[in-house]
Order: structure tokens, then C-alpha cells, then sequence
């Protein structure tokens, strides 16, 4: 048998407060109190150096009266008097400004009498208690110094679930609330957090731009980052928010991100910033790639990222937290604080604190049994020590079964709750980790007051839930945002639903949801898509799934847009089959294809398997459908350099397009002819191309990411220079970049400026083609488009290598090279390696060169179209190189009479000049010489128009000479 003893005296000097018989003394003297007054008192002294908020004091000291919310304010006014405390610098009771109120001076107890044997006589509420956590919050607050001196700091908690990553994170940011310092939290969310981009990013900053001061939060975040405040509407007006959203539409992802570093940046400039961001385990990819880019920029900032993380949770390989993890580790951009269970001796620690007026002999028999049963897991011993608490059961070790799992214990608790507040909670662990009371009412058909008192009450006595504040939607509804302390807590109530319960409940959750979101629904379309899911409705969860894929694609988050389509698909899939399910299907295999070709490329063997499947969907549908599937395989089919088999898809489009008779239909299928230039038929691509253009019209590619209007006129541009018109090909390119900066479509213009680098290349005008493959590079890169990254790169530094910037232009072709090899472009690589060759040559490589030429000519025999330009460059490479000097001229002759005749038979006019050029200079005998000048003359006596272009000016400088 134990006794526990029972404060009598609590002391506070000059001050002594006997709450037994309701007195207190200043010396001998008596200090007279309203009764609310002292029942105050008793309870701010009850927890001290504790948050007592004024709901709580509300719920404890008027629990069945109500009264005003000032009431609390007048009595610590009373008390202050009594005190003689100075509120601007408190001694007794501090005010948290917006929250209540904290007893910030040390109270000592005097006295104890016997009790019972029961640990019912321990205090009720006892407050956080933290062992075992000296060494990691020590390193925290060092961290923190560190950000206070200027160095950004990201900082990852791991652990297992319940070992206290949540309490050390927050007993750190109590340890730092005195600085002056914003602190943003957000939270991960398990069952549609990875699939709503930026979810707990905004969430942080819409708690900052609502606490005091956060005018300030939102004055910056208009002005440096507007494309993020406008996805915060708690924080807009309709009006700024119509105006944001109006400016931030096409905004590239990179540049997001740019714009909240920055945000980020300017906002520490007033005070230190913390963002506090639970369960990373469960983050979106866009959270994390700012995390990452948070991490790597060196600019000076006081910020300070903190993220906590379950490690069991990223077991899986791919896991994107752990390649972040690893890759910010690898260049020392992180740091990580791995939480491990509990000793006996924190055990020790924990009870000694938690029942400080207890002799340690007393907890010895306990310290065992709490360790080995609870693991060293704080959430496990905790839950066991209350229970313990709750129950009154003796210490008598033997005696007690502790429950095995936390999992029990959870359960225990829940069993001290009325029917009704279990009830509520499980109806609310439907919801999700966070919920709206509104939600809970609608899945209870039950008034909104009724969820909200409950959760005020729960939230009050810390049990299972904490009040966040209100959630408003957009049809005007207000209600209480509360949510659960634990994950762990809201699993074990979800389990107790029974599978029919659960279905109807979040049949009429999401059914309220779409109500109160109206319009705007498409803000929660992923946890809608989730409510229906588990509703068992797979026509409207694919249908908000589908949604959510939208939604991220206009927010350049790709991979979430990926997964959320391929969610969709699924959930189709479940349907029995229909001819409308086929349909719909067919849409999102589309959708998912065109996300698929952005950010793995047309030739990607996961992006051929969506347009296979696509193909065999629309064989039914109908021909425009048909078209448009046929359009993603003549796509993946060329790209993979496969042209024959191109040519014959596009023979096939254009018999559907001329059978539907739409200008849509019929600039698709003349822009897949156009492929036939590779084969050399240049007269044909072009003819096409141009065609085309003529059936072209922007509204039919309003809803598109690219716009095949300025590409078509792109290649048209390519192909006239080839063919000889070079005047004709600069304004045709132009204006595909006109049309592409106009409509301001990222796909396009990353387009026209990598194919347009080219042709300005040889119509060399070196300069354009450097700041064109600039641009290419940027957008590509903003927008994460491999292909013409990779293509911007191979044309950049080619153009800086003509201009005499050797340099690393070779190694920057062959890293082009490999990431368009990396997405299976493999089209125009004779075009490529051509270029690459040419690079080798300035930078002087000729046995280089060499090597790049012959595997140019081998790479694909059937792209004719620069094949003439490949072996003008090799007859070139021939006079170099340190032979017996007949066998080299011969050498060289034979591939520039090959460059010629290849050149005639396809009509490319262009590299007939250049290689006729070459055979003209070649040393030889008077009569031979004459007969190639001849030759050059009858070609440059072809030539109408882009006489100022280099190579005419070559072939006329030397005719003259």
C-alpha cells in the first residue's frame, strides 16, 4: 500500500495559498478574493508554467452557466490587484495576447497528510512531462541559435509512432516562444496528403497570416508570393482573391517555388521563422521539393524547418521523404534527430517527476513492469500510467494487467467517454486526422452545435482532441476545426465503425462536403475522391479523382497529377463495364498520357502502355476519338525513330480526319505527315506543316498544355531552310515563337525555342540560337520537361562554340544527349550527333569527331534529312587528318559527291550548297577546280532569297576570289 499525499500549503512567496480551506495569505495577513476569483487562482497555481487557455478556464469554472467571454479578464484583472502583479511585467500571471493566461512564478508545496492507498488522489491533469529528451532538445535550441545567427537550418525527428517526436518538437518551440519568432505548423495527412499538393505548406502559412500580426504574413505573400496567397482563400477577400488567381494562372512550377523562397526569406527578415511540419511521412512530392529547396539555397535566412517522420513508414525503396532525406545528408543540407525508446531509468525519471511527493522506494516495484510492458514507448507508458491514474488502482504490479498495445489502451480510454462522445469521435475519425464539426454533424445527421460542444469539451480536458480554431466554407458554413492529437487515436475509432457504417457515413460526409465547397469544390476534389472511395461509389470518386489530376497539373505538380489520374483509372476499373465507363476511361488514359509525355516523353515504355490501352478503348468510340489516341501512338511510334511505321499511322489519321471534316481532326493528321521530312521527302513535311497552319485554330487547343499551332510552324521553318529558302525559314520560326509567347503554353515555348535553336543555327545567327536554347532550358526546367532541356542544351552549346565559347560545349552536347537518351528520344539523332561532331571540331577533337560522325551515319538509316550534312562534315574531318595527302583528298572528294547527290535526290538544297562549298576548295588541278567552282556557281545561282545568310556569303566569296 502506498500513500499519496495531497497538497495542503502551496507557497509563491510573499504568498501562501491554502486551497483546502479556501485562504490566501500575504505573511499573516489575510487577502479577501470573490469566490470565481480564488477558484481561479487555485486553478492557474494548480499548472504552473502551463498554457491555461480561456475556454479552459470557461469549461472548469462555469461549467453549466453561461456567462461572458470576459469574464476570465475580469477576474485575473481582480487577482493582478490582489498581487500587486504589473501585467506589462508579470511576476504571477502571465497574458499569452489571443490565448490566456500562464502562472509564470515557482510554487512550492508545504505539508502533505495521508491519503489513500489510490493513485485516484494523484493530480488529475498533470502536466507534459518530457524525459530521456535532454541531448535532442539541446540540439534543437542549438540549431535554433544557429538560425538566430543567420544559417537556414532543416532539421528531420524520426522515430516510431508515440515516441515523442511531437512532445520534443513542442516543448522546443515552448522553449523559444519567447523570442519573438513566427512559428507555422502544418500537418501531414495520411489517407489524401500525398496527393494535394502543398497541403501542409499552406496550411502553415494561412495559421501564420491568421494569428496577431499576420497582416504582415499576408502583405508579403501578395507582393513576392501571389500565386501562393491566392490558394488561401481563408486569408482573401472574393475580391483579391479573383485578382490573385486571375494573375497566377499559368505560372511555372519552379517559379512557385522561387517566389516562396523568397516569401520565405523576406518574412524572417523581421523575426526568426519556424515551420513546424508533422508526419512527413505522409507529404505530397511538391512539399517535399520545396523542403529540399529550402535546404539547398545559401542565401542567409533565420528559418528553421522542422519536420517529424515515422521511419517504418518509408521501407519501401522509392519512398520520396527517403531520397530527399539522403540526398540533402550527401551534401550536409540536413541534419536528423533519431528519437530511440525509453530506458528504465527514464522510466524512473518520468514516475519520479510525475509523482514528485512520492518516496522512490515507493515506484521502485513499478519502474520495471511500466518499461517492460510499455517498451520505453512514451506514448505506451503514458497511456499506462493514466490508466493507471484513472482506474485508482494500487501499485501492486503483480496485480494490474496493463494492456499489451497502445492500441488497448486507446481503447480503454475511449470506454470512459459517454455513448455520445464516442460516437462523435468515431463519426469524426471518418472525417480524417482533421475535421470540421460540420462534417461530423452531416455523417450524424445531427445539429452542428451538438459536435462542437462535445469536441470544445474534449479539447478542453486535453482528451483526444484539440480545437483548431473554425473552418469556413465557401456557402457561408462556420463551424469548430478540431484534430486528433494522434494518428494512432483516429485509427483504432475508425476500426470500431462497422464496414456499412463506414460506407454511409462517408457517403453523407462527402454529400455535405460538395454542398458547403459548391463551386469551388474542386479545392478538396482529392479528399472527396477519397469520402467516395470508401463510399464504395466508383462513378464519383473517378470522377473527383479525375478532378484532383486537373488540379495538380495546373499546379505543375506532375507526379501527384500522375498518381491522381491513375487513381481514377482504378476506380473505373471497378465499375462494371458500360460503353459510358469505356468513355470515361478512355479520358483519363488520355489525361494520364498527356501528363506522361511532359515529364517521361513520348517513347517512355509506361507512356506507350497508356496510349496501347487508349487505343484499344476508342477502337468503339468513334473516329474523333480514334484520331486522338492514334495521335499519342504516332507520337510515342516517332519519337522512338520508328518512321516508317510513323508515316503509316499518319496515313491512317488522315483517312479518319477526312472523314469527321473538322479542322481539329484535320490539322492532327496533317501534322503527323509531317514526319515524312526525316524520311527526306522534304517537299511533302513541308507541305504538310504548312497545311496544318492552315487548319489550325487556338480555341481547339485551349484545353491542351502544348500548342501544336507554333510547332507546326516551327518544323515548317526547319525544313524550308533546308530546302533552300532561308528567308522563308527565319520568318517562319519567328512566328512560331510569336504564337507560343502569345498564348504563353510552357510546352510550346520550351518547343519552338529547342527546334527553333537550330534552325537559327544554320542560318547562322549563332546568337539567336544561345538565347533561344536559354529560354528552352528555363521553361523546361521550371516546368520539368526533360526532352527539351536536354535538346536547349545540345543547341546552346553549339551555338557558343561557334562563337568561339569551346570551352565544356562538347561535354554539354553529351549530357544533353544522355537526358533525352534517358526518355527514349531517340528521333533526329542523326541530327544530334551531327552537331556534336561539328563541336568536336571547333574544340579540335578530330579523332573525336571521327568516332561521332561514323555513329552519326549509323544511328538511323532511314533519317535522310541531315544525312547530306553528315558527310560534308566527315569529308571534312578526312583533310585533317595526317594521311598519305592523295588518300585523304580522295576520301574527302567521295563523302562530298555523296553529301551532293543525297542532297539533289531530297531536295535540300541548303546542304547541297554547303557540301558543294567544300568540293570547291578542295587543292587540285586547274580543270577539275574550275568544274567544282562551276557546280558552286549553278547552286548559288539557284538561290532566291537569304543571300546575307553565312553560306551564301561563303559561296559568293568564293566565286569572286
Amino acid at each position: 500500500m502506498i500513500d499519496l499525499p495531497i497538497p495542503q500549503l502551496q507557497l509563491f512567496p510573499p504568498f501562501n495559498l491554502d486551497a483546502a480551506n479556501g485562504q490566501l495569505k500575504r505573511g499573516k495577513q489575510r487577502i479577501a478574493l470573490r469566490r470565481k476569483t480564488f477558484e481561479m487562482l487555485c486553478y492557474l497555481v494548480d499548472r504552473p508554467q502551463e498554457l491555461v487557455t480561456k475556454e479552459a478556464l470557461l469549461d472548469a469554472l462555469w461549467p453549466d452557466v453561461i456567462v461572458s467571454d470576459s469574464m476570465p479578464s475580469i477576474c485575473v484583472a481582480e487577482l493582478r490587484k490582489a498581487l500587486g502583479d504589473d501585467p506589462r511585467e508579470p511576476i504571477f500571471i502571465e497574458t499569452v495576447h489571443g490565448r490566456g493566461y500562464r502562472f509564470v512564478a515557482k510554487v512550492e508545496i508545504a505539508g502533505a497528510i495521508a491519503s489513500s492507498s489510490r493513485l485516484a488522489s494523484a493530480p488529475q491533469d498533470p502536466p507534459v512531462i518530457m524525459v530521456g529528451r535532454a541531448t535532442e532538445l539541446a540540439r534543437l535550441q542549438g540549431f535554433f541559435r544557429q538560425t538566430l545567427a543567420g544559417a537556414r537550418r532543416v532539421i528531420f525527428v524520426a522515430g516510431e509512432a508515440g515516441i515523442g517526436k511531437t512532445t520534443l518538437v513542442r516543448a522546443f518551440l515552448r522553449s523559444i516562444s519567447d523570442n519573438r519568432v513566427r512559428i507555422g505548423y502544418g500537418q501531414c495527412v495520411e489517407r489524401y496528403g500525398r496527393g494535394e499538393p502543398y497541403m501542409p505548406v499552406l496550411e502553415a502559412l494561412t495559421r501564420l497570416g491568421q494569428e496577431a500580426g499576420g497582416e504582415r504574413v499576408v502583405e508579403i505573400l501578395d507582393r513576392l508570393a501571389p500565386s501562393w496567397l491566392a490558394q488561401m482563400p481563408a486569408l482573401l477577400s472574393e475580391a483579391d482573391r479573383t485578382r490573385l488567381q486571375a494573375a497566377a494562372q499559368n505560372v511555372a512550377r519552379q517559379r512557385m517555388l522561387r517566389e516562396l523562397l523568397q516569401a520565405l526569406e523576406a518574412l524572417t527578415t523581421d523575426s526568426p521563422l519556424v515551420l513546424f511540419i508533422e508526419d512527413l511521412h505522409w507529404c505530397d512530392f511538391s512539399s517535399l521539393e520545396l523542403i529540399s529547396a529550402v535546404a539547398r539555397r545559401t542565401e542567409p535566412a533565420r528559418l528553421l524547418v522542422i519536420g517529424n517522420y515515422r521511419p517504418i513508414e518509408m521501407l519501401t525503396s522509392d519512398h520520396p521523404l527517403l531520397a530527399l532525406k539522403v540526398e540533402l545528408e550527401l551534401h550536409k543540407q540536413c541534419e536528423e534527430l533519431r528519437l530511440e525508446l525509453l530506458s528504465r531509468s527514464d522510466v524512473a525519471a518520468y514516475l519520479a517527476e510525475r509523482f514528485a511527493d512520492l518516496e522512490k522506494h515507493s515506484l521502485e516495484s513499478l519502474v520495471p513492469v511500466i518499461h517492460e510492458r510499455s517498451d520505453g514507448n512514451p506514448l505506451f507508458m503514458v497511456n499506462m500510467v493514466d490508466s493507471l491514474v484513472k482506474n485508482g488502482s494500487p501499485f501492486l504490479p503483480g496485480k494490474f494487467e496493463p494492456p499489451r498495445s497502445i492500441l488497448q489502451m486507446i481503447e480503454r480510454n475511449l470506454q470512459r467517454l459517454s455513448a455520445d462522445e464516442q460516437t462523435i469521435l468515431e463519426t469524426a475519425s471518418v472525417v480524417g486526422a482533421e475535421f470540421s464539426a460540420a462534417a461530423v454533424a452531416a455523417g450524424l445527421e445531427c445539429p452542428v452545435s451538438a459536435v462542437e460542444t462535445c469536441c470544445t469539451r474534449l479539447s478542453r480536458h486535453e482528451q483526444f482532441v484539440t480545437a483548431q480554431g473554425i473552418s469556413r466554407w465557401p456557402d457561408g458554413t462556420r463551424a469548430a476545426h478540431v484534430r486528433f492529437h494522434h494518428a494512432l487515436y483516429r485509427d483504432v475509432l475508425y476500426d470500431r465503425v462497422p464496414p456499412s457504417r463506414q460506407i454511409e457515413l462517408h457517403r453523407r460526409i462527402a454529400a455535405r462536403l460538395e454542398q458547403g465547397y459548391g463551386a469551388q469544390v474542386g479545392e478538396i476534389a482529392a479528399e472527396l475522391a477519397d469520402h467516395y472511395r470508401r463510399a464504395n461509389d466508383g462513378n464519383k470518386s473517378a470522377a473527383y479523382f479525375h478532378l484532383a489530376g486537373e488540379r495538380a497539373a495546373d499546379r505543375r505538380a506532375y507526379r501527384e497529377a500522375e498518381q491522381h489520374y491513375r487513381d481514377a483509372l482504378a476506380m473505373l476499373l471497378s465499375m462494371p463495364e458500360s460503353t459510358e465507363r469505356k468513355s470515361r476511361e478512355l479520358i483519363s488514359q488520355l489525361a494520364l498520357g498527356g501528363i506522361m509525355v511532359a515529364t517521361r516523353g513520348w517513347s517512355d515504355v509506361k507512356t506507350a502502355a497508356v496510349y496501347s490501352r487508349a487505343r484499344a478503348l476508342a477502337d468503339r468510340a468513334g473516329a474523333a476519338a480514334s484520331l486522338q489516341v492514334f495521335n499519342g501512338i504516332w507520337a510515342s511510334v516517332a519519337t522512338r525513330g520508328e518512321l516508317h511505321m510513323a508515316v503509316a499511322i499518319a496515313d491512317q489519321m488522315l483517312d479518319l480526319a477526312r472523314g469527321i471534316d473538322h479542322p481539329r481532326a484535320l490539322f492532327l493528321a496533317h501534322y503527323a505527315q509531317g514526319v515524312r521530312f526525316a524520311l527526306g521527302d522534304l517537299a511533302s513535311g513541308a507541305h504538310h506543316f504548312l497545311k496544318a497552319a492552315e487548319y489550325y485554330r487556338e480555341d481547339d487547343f485551349r484545353d491542351t498544355p502544348d500548342d501544336p499551332g507554333a510547332m507546326s510552324l516551327v518544323w515548317a521553318g526547319l525544313i524550308k531552310w533546308l530546302m533552300g529558302y532561308p528567308a522563308q525559314a527565319r520568318r517562319l520560326t519567328d512566328d512560331a515563337r510569336r504564337l507560343a509567347l502569345r498564348l504563353n503554353k510552357s510546352f510550346a515555348l520550351a518547343y519552338t525555342n529547342a527546334i527553333g535553336a537550330v534552325t537559327d543555327g544554320f542560318l547562322g545567327d549563332f546568337a539567336r540560337a544561345s538565347a533561344a536554347s536559354k529560354e528552352a532550358e528555363r521553361v523546361s526546367t521550371d516546368f520539368g520537361f526533360p526532352i527539351f532541356n536536354g535538346l536547349g542544351k545540345i543547341a546552346g552549346a553549339w551555338s557558343r562554340a561557334e562563337m568561339g565559347e569551346v570551352g565544356d560545349a562538347v561535354a554539354s552536347i553529351r549530357s544533353g544527349l544522355l537526358e533525352i537518351d534517358a526518355v527514349r528520344f531517340y528521333v533526329f539523332r542523326t541530327l544530334y550527333l551531327s552537331i556534336l561532331t561539328q563541336t568536336q571540331v571547333l574544340a579540335g577533337s578530330i579523332d573525336d569527331a571521327l568516332v561521332s560522325a561514323q555513329e552519326a551515319l549509323e544511328a538511323n538509316p532511314d533519317e535522310l534529312f541531315c544525312r547530306p550534312w553528315m558527310f560534308q562534315l566527315r569529308g571534312e574531318l578526312f583533310l585533317r587528318r595526317p594521311v598519305h595527302e592523295q588518300n585523304r583528298l580522295e576520301l574527302a572528294e567521295h563523302d562530298f559527291r555523296e553529301a551532293i547527290g543525297l542532297a539533289r535526290e531530297i531536295g535540300a538544297k541548303s546542304l547541297e550548297l554547303r557540301a558543294t562549298i567544300s568540293l570547291a576548295r578542295l587543292p587540285r588541278k586547274r580543270g577539275r577546280r574550275d568544274e567544282a567552282l562551276a557546280e558552286l556557281a549553278e547552286i548559288y545561282a539557284w538561290f532566291t532569297e537569304g543571300h546575307d545568310t553565312a553560306d551564301l556569303e561563303q559561296a559568293r566569296t568564293l566565286l569572286e576570289s
